[in-house]
């Protein structure tokens, strides 16, 4: 059976096999007794100790990675296993945030535990909270250009967090569209795209090619809005098309970080009681073609952008730069440690930032090559690196 994905990106395996999907293009509210209207607090987060926990604010060189061609063009870099030892010193942010004005930085981070039974994940919302701490105390990123989306599971200590925080569908697709619309964020400016949660990957045949989709999974996936429609997950195509809008208005110097995997695969082998991996099963009875009619519905909103039913979509690699934690042949995992659990890929992404041995004119493909990720079990993970401005200046810095 050849295998022909809705949107392909080459990324080499051990195999020497290609994995295709969102590491190229990247992504009514549930009932309350559902999810906890309620956040982590940063202060009992170990990576964010004495940070007062608070509502979400209103919108307001190269590297020596594997490289491969994708089929539009560009191409993806896939970063080999290595250890990354901390050193003395933050070096590595302190030169980038001495040459950047950090104060035209803009996030939005999204961290969901909260999925329901045996999908709950730990350690997102630590991640997320782990990212706004070097956002904040690293590059120096005011605090009201950062907007989060927390999801909690209910083993989490937490506090009051109002509905419009959740990360539900509606919630992140508003966020990230808000993003073209804010008027104080100007074209040029550095916008920073965090997600850590499940992911998944749709598959259909068809005329004897395997086609497939990923997707990043809200929170509220799979439950019904007010009107009794089905609340998808937000594919990759989706993403793409918000992330070309954002780069339209403000500019391409937009950074997705995906901190989560899209095996969606029942037949792995077992993890240990300290490991979970971010992806999950697609949700049931719900098919490419449905939720490619879900997302152009959603599309239809802004006037003469391309329908994601098009034959022949190829995503828009110009937008953005995006990192991803692993292939899609292989698994995204969060590890329980002495601080608490934490996803890999961040931990490694962060340790890089700010211990590793970047330079002032470091590129996207050097910072792979600073969180090529290794680790004491035998099950390894390597990060990817996407889109056609990864050679750029880490940051976009002029």
């Amino acid at each position: 059976m050849s295998t022909k994905p809705l949107i392909s990106v080459n990324v080499p395996t051990s195999e020497g096999q290609g994995a295709e999907g969102i590491h190229s293009s990247v992504m009514a509210y549930p009932s309350h007794s559902q999810y906890p209207l309620n956040a982590i607090s940063a202060d009992d987060n170990p990576d964010t100790k004495g940070y007062v926990s608070n509502t979400n604010p209103p919108p307001a060189g190269s590297g020596t990675g594997e490289k491969n061609q994708d089929q539009n063009g560009g191409s993806v870099a896939a970063g080999r296993p290595l250890h990354v030892t901390p050193s003395e010193q933050k070096h590595s942010v302190l030169e980038h945030a001495c040459t950047i004005d950090t104060s035209r930085f803009w996030a939005v981070l999204i961290g969901i535990n909260g999925y329901p039974g045996a999908d709950a994940l730990r350690g997102c919302v630590s991640d997320a909270l782990a990212m706004e701490d070097f956002l904040i105390n690293d590059l120096v990123v005011p605090k009201d250009r950062i907007q989060r989306l927390l999801g909690p599971s209910r083993d989490d200590h937490f506090q009051f967090m109002p509905a419009s925080s959740i990360p539900t569908r509606h919630n992140i697709v508003e966020t990230l569209w808000g993003l073209v619309d804010n008027p104080n964020i100007l074209h040029g400016d550095n916008i920073i795209i965090y997600y850590a949660g499940h992911g998944t990957r749709y598959e259909t045949l068809a005329g004897g090619h395997l086609h497939s989709l990923e997707a990043l999974c809200p929170i509220d996936r799979g439950t019904h809005d007010a009107d009794g429609a089905l609340i998808s997950d937000i594919c990759d195509r989706e993403i793409n098309a918000i992330l070309e809008q954002i780069s339209n208005a403000k500019g391409h110097r937009i950074t997705v970080i995906l901190d989560c995997c899209h095996s969606a695969s029942a037949t792995r082998s077992p993890l240990s009681a300290i490991e979970k991996e971010r992806s999950i099963r697609p949700i049931r009875n719900l098919s490419i073609e449905d939720l490619l009619k879900t997302t152009d519905k959603h599309l239809k909103r802004v006037p003469g952008i391309h329908s994601v039913l098009e034959e022949g979509w190829q995503p828009n690699m110009d937008s953005h730069v995006a990192f991803a934690a692993c292939s899609m042949v292989e698994r995204a995992l969060e590890l329980q440690g002495q601080k608490g659990t934490r996803g890999v890929f961040t931990q490694a992404l962060l340790s890089a930032l700010r211990y590793g041995t970047l330079g002032a004119d470091a590129s996207y493909l050097d910072l792979l090559d600073e969180i090529e990720v290794q680790w004491r079990h035998s099950k390894v993970q390597a990060p990817l690196v996407a889109g056609t401005h990864k050679t750029a200046s880490l940051w976009f810095k002029d």
